[in-house]
């Protein structure tokens, strides 16, 4: 057999096209993210911090974005403990909050 006389049919593959790009959603459904104002006023959390850093040593300095990260993690970590808080109120089917639930919450 000579090389030449060896063919090889391959089956035809098909190509699939893409799908085409869906509508875009209309604006009113469309949810945008918004950065929330801050739940503690700035001015004041920066006289607190200000205050307890000088108690501590006189000559410390604050960066304006250190006090920005600052106030956004403590919200957050107040944020937390209130929805732990609530949550062990909601399992204890109490219609308010009492110290037992935030003593709960913080240690869960």
């Amino acid at each position: 057999m000579k090389r030449s006389d060896l063919t090889v049919v391959l089956p035809e593959v098909k190509v699939e096209e893409p799908p085409a790009p869906s509508a875009p959603e209309p604006k009113r459904r469309q949810k945008r993210r918004r950065e929330l104002p801050p739940a503690i006023p700035v001015a004041s959390f920066y006289r607190l911090v200000r205050e307890i850093s000088q108690d501590r040593k006189s000559d410390i300095r604050w960066q304006a974005d250190a006090l920005k990260a600052l106030q956004a993690d403590t919200e957050a970590n107040l944020t937390g403990l209130f929805d732990r808080a609530n949550k062990v109120r909601r399992l204890c089917k109490s219609k308010t909050l009492r110290v037992d639930h935030w003593q709960q919450g913080a240690s869960a």
